[in-house]
């Protein structure tokens, strides 16, 4: 019923993508070891992934599917077969490897230009930063500036992590999900800080984003019960004031 339809989780689907050893396999383990307080595999029994790892984590009214692809050259072909589903993108970067940055560069250029995710959140992690002679952020940023400029008009940052110790991890998934709540729509309309809230979606959202309550098309509840109305309309209030405070928290966080 109407419990069922406030209560669910709007579902986002994010690709893990990166040259093989770049550590997306140890990201995932600690992202759900993180959000989930489950723990992940050990980086010992992590094997070269061939096909695809998955998972998944509530944050923020929000369900994050996380697909993590093989990075070998063989198996990269794969990876446009979920550009067209995906909501954002994961790029991880071993900041160790210097000799392989250029072939770093050429994937990353390849897949910010492929029209299937244009204007789709990238979030690039500069991995490994607990080793002592890794790249710092500054310098990946200078590398990879070029091919920054053929970005376009979408969120994107270089954070530092060490997927192995988990530091940056959980700032760099809050940040991605703000982004994706906040992902511009077809009509115009901002789904968390515009005025309009409305019913809201874009050509990868098929669930609603945000309600005002001033706004509900009432008609749609002509054979509704006055006091089952009233009773939505204060759970939509209840869930948007909530929203707001999730989504201050993570700001606060991020700081």
């Amino acid at each position: 019923g109407f419990h069922k339809y406030l209560t669910r989780r709007e579902e986002f689907y994010v690709v893990i993508l990166g040259l093989d050893n770049a550590g997306k396999t140890t990201l995932l383990e600690r992202i759900k070891s993180i959000f989930l307080g489950v723990m992940g595999l050990s980086p010992d029994r992590i094997a070269p992934t061939v096909g695809l790892n998955i998972g998944k984590i509530d944050i923020n009214r929000s369900r994050l599917n996380f697909w993590d692809l093989g990075g070998q050259r063989e198996l990269q072909g794969i990876w446009e077969k979920y550009y067209s589903e995906c909501h954002a993108i994961i790029f991880v970067v071993d900041s160790t490897d210097k000799e392989r940055i250029e072939e770093c560069k050429e994937i990353f250029e390849r897949i910010i230009t492929n029209e299937e995710v244009e204007g789709v959140p990238v979030l690039m992690l500069a991995n490994k930063q607990d080793l002592p002679n890794s790249l710092k952020v500054e310098e990946i940023k200078e590398i990879f500036n070029k091919i920054a400029l053929k970005l376009g008009a979408r969120d994107s940052r270089v954070l530092p992590i060490s997927a192995l110790e988990g530091e940056g991890v959980r700032e760099a998934i809050d940040w991605l999900c703000l982004r994706l709540q906040r992902e511009p729509v077809e009509n115009g309309l901002n789904n968390i800080d515009g005025e309009n809230y409305g019913t809201i979606f874009n050509k990868r959202h098929s669930t609603v984003h945000k309600i005002n309550p001033f706004k509900v098309n009432v008609k749609k509840f002509t054979n509704m019960d006055m006091l089952d109305l009233v009773d939505y309309l204060a759970e939509v209030w209840r869930m948007n004031f909530e929203l707001e405070i999730e989504n201050a928290e993570s700001l606060l966080r991020l700081r």
